[in-house]
């Protein structure tokens, strides 16, 4: 199986594993730069996690999105962009949805 990204669902997994024989594999998710070892080894050093050191990373490890040496965008993360809270009337009216 690919592992789980995110903790609720590793926990959840590990226990319906411990019922299951054989024991399923979990293999690496392939569809992210940064796997959850990676970025636990990341987390164990830092007093604060914020995302923006964590994209900064990826980034200079693999390259992409920087232009010499630099984040494309002027900006490492949006991070601290998706912290603000929406106003009072919402986000406004949305685009229909494309499937």
């Amino acid at each position: 199986m690919t592992a789980p990204g995110e903790w609720r669902v590793r926990r959840g997994c590990r226990a319906a594993c411990v019922r299951s024989a054989p024991p399923p594999k979990a293999c690496s998710d392939r569809h992210f730069f940064g796997i959850v070892r990676e970025f636990s080894a990341h987390a164990k050093v830092r007093k604060q996690l914020r995302l923006e050191y964590w994209h900064r990373e990826l980034r200079n490890r693999t390259g992409i999105l920087l232009e010499d040496g630099k984040p494309v965008g002027g900006q490492w993360s949006s991070d601290v962009d998706n912290r603000e809270a929406l106003s009072a009337v919402g986000p406004g009216i949305l685009p229909p949805r494309t499937v």
